[in-house]
């Protein structure tokens, strides 16, 4: 199999094209993204073709669950699709598990180093707490395709231990959620870590700035263009407060090679 690794502020994916839709996507992440056996990743993306849109996208977490949606992924996506079919040079319909998503590259002499994404009206599904082993963590409850709890914190998030917390919060629903802590440094500039369902810790997620983001404004923290700060880099969100959320931010190859085991 013929693969590419990309990353998106440190959010980094295999991606294999056109493969069958048969094939086992799960089983072929948990060995793809495996850092010692494979190639490592965060994540693995099948691009495939669709009769709605431009192209489908099924992303799988190393874990071998699917994820409905990934900002960053559709990043790479646009990315991979502008460089390799140059005519392409426009905004990309992608069909998503979560539905149809555009994608806007920025192309500078035919090479595409960032991407803008349109992911959908965030919706808000109210506040709950959990029990964090040291204390009742408040948090905002936000959709934006696939699920998000956000933690808002004056604390460093340096200090703050996400490897304990993190499944914890995943956890609290059958179906899983993504879990972001973040502290507000300004109305323009947020701090975020992210715990990832299916993953773990990851350097950054798309949809986890756009849900951190959503919640700053409705909860009166932040407006305007937000910059959400991960460990990664730094991802920008436009929301008006009523349409979609609007993601923004670099992406770039890492490297292309082949894939020579047979994978059972």
């Amino acid at each position: 199999m013929k693969l590419r690794k990309f990353e998106a502020c440190g959010n980094s994916f295999v991606l294999l094209d056109n493969l069958d839709r048969e094939t086992d996507g799960s089983l072929l992440a948990h060995r793809l993204c495996h850092p010692g056996l494979g190639v490592g990743g965060d994540g693995l993306i099948v691009v495939l073709p669709s009769k709605v849109a431009d192209l489908a996208m099924r992303i799988f977490n190393p874990d071998g669950s699917e994820a409905e949606v990934c900002g960053n992924g559709l990043r790479c996506v646009a990315k991979y699709v502008v460089e390799g079919k140059p005519s392409m040079v426009r905004k990309i319909k992608v069909e998503t598990l979560s539905g149809i998503r555009e994608v806007e590259p920025g192309v500078d002499r035919g090479r595409c180093g960032w991407a803008r994404v349109d992911m959908g009206v965030p919706l808000f599904e109210g506040q709950t707490e959990v029990d964090s082993g040291k204390e009742r963590l408040k948090l905002n409850l936000v959709a934006l395709g696939n699920h998000h709890a956000v933690h808002f914190t004056s604390q460093s998030l340096a200090e703050l231990p996400l490897l304990d917390i993190g499944p914890k919060v995943e956890n609290m629903t059958p179906g899983r959620v993504n879990f972001e802590v973040a502290r507000v440094i300004s109305e323009r500039r947020i701090q975020a870590r992210v715990w990832e369902r299916g993953v773990g810790e990851t350097l950054s997620c798309g949809s986890g700035a756009c849900a951190v983001a959503c919640a700053a404004r409705v909860n009166r923290l932040a407006k305007g263009k937000i910059g959400v700060e991960f460990r990664g880099g730094v991802l920008e969100v436009e929301w008006d407060g009523k349409g979609s959320a609007m993601l923004s931010g670099p992406v770039r190859q890492i490297f292309c090679g082949e894939w020579n085991e047979d994978i059972e």
